[in-house]
C-alpha cells in the first residue's frame, strides 16, 4: 500500500477514506508488536511526504493535521509510561509532517504553533536519538523564514517562547552523564558526535531564529545550576 501512495495511483481523496490509513493511527500505540507500530509510523509519514504539495495533497493534508491532538495524546503518553517505542514512532510521524509542511508552519496561525510546540516536546525527549529526529526541522524552518522574510519578526515572536524551552534542554543534553566513565569507545564516539555536529547545529538554527542574546538568556539558570552542582561536588 504504502508503494501505491508513492507512485500516486490512489487519488487523495480516496486515500484519507481507506481503512488501512485510518487504522495506521491505532496502529501506532501497538506498542507490543513492535513492527505493526513501526508499519503504521511508515505508512503516516509517506502520507506526509506525498502531500507537501497542496495543491494536490490538500485532502491529506486535512487528515493528518486533523490527528494532531490524537498524536499529541499518543506522545506524551509513551513520554509518561516510559514507552520508547511509541515515542519513537509518534515523533517520526511528527517530525516528518513538520518538514513537509514546513511552508504552512512559517504562518503563525495557531495550528502552526501547536504545531511547533509540539515538535519542540519531541525534541526534548530525554533518549537523543528521539529528539534528533526533529533536528532537521528547524533547520527547515529556519531557511523557510529566510526565504519569506515579510513579518519575519512577528512570526519569530510568536514562535519564541516555545524555541527557548528547548535551549535549556539542549544545554543539559551536551553534559556526559554520570555513567560516561563506563561508556566503550563506540558509545563515547556516538555521543561526541552528536554534541558536535546535531546538536551543534540544532542550537544554531534555534538562536538564529529567536536571536542569539534571547538564547543566551534561557542557558543562565541551567548554566548556573551545573556550575553549583560542580562546586558541591568538588567541594
Amino acid at each position: 500500500f504504502t508503494r501505491w501512495l508513492r507512485f500516486g495511483t490512489v487519488p487523495p481523496e480516496q486515500m484519507v477514506q481507506s481503512p488501512i490509513v485510518q487504522y495506521a493511527f491505532t496502529g501506532l500505540k501497538e506498542t507490543q508488536c513492535e513492527s505493526l507500530s513501526e508499519s503504521s509510523s511508515d505508512l503516516l509519514c509517506e502520507l506526509a511526504y506525498i502531500s507537501s504539495d497542496l495543491s494536490t495533497g490538500q485532502p491529506i493534508f486535512q487528515m493528518l493535521t486533523s490527528q494532531l491532538p490524537l498524536l499529541q495524546e499518543y506522545f506524551f503518553a509513551a513520554v509518561k509510561d516510559d514507552n520508547e517505542t511509541l515515542a519513537r514512532a509518534v515523533t517520526r510521524v511528527i517530525a516528518e509532517m513538520a518538514e513537509r509542511y514546513v511552508h504552512v508552519l512559517c504562518e503563525p496561525s495557531p495550528d502552526a504553533i501547536n504545531m511547533v510546540n509540539l515538535v519542540v516536546s519531541c525534541s526534548a525527549h530525554k533518549d537523543t536519538q528521539i529528539a534528533q529526529m526533529t533536528y532537521q526541522f528547524w533547520y527547515k524552518l529556519l531557511k523557510a523564514l529566510k526565504d519569506a522574510p515579510e513579518h519575519r519578526q512577528r512570526r519569530e515572536e510568536i514562535f519564541a517562547p516555545g524555541l527557548l524551552r528547548l535551549v535549556p534542554i539542549f544545554a543539559t543534553s551536551a553534559a556526559y552523564p554520570e555513567d560516561c566513565d563506563d561508556w566503550s569507545k563506540n558509545e563515547e564516539d556516538e555521543f561526541r558526535n552528536f554534541r558536535m555536529e546535531s546538536l551543534f547545529d540544532a542550537v544554531l538554527d534555534v538562536s538564529e531564529i529567536v536571536s542569539p542574546l534571547k538564547c543566551l538568556h534561557a542557558l543562565v539558570p541551567v548554566l548556573t545550576q551545573q556550575l553549583e552542582a560542580c562546586v558541591i561536588k568538588g567541594g
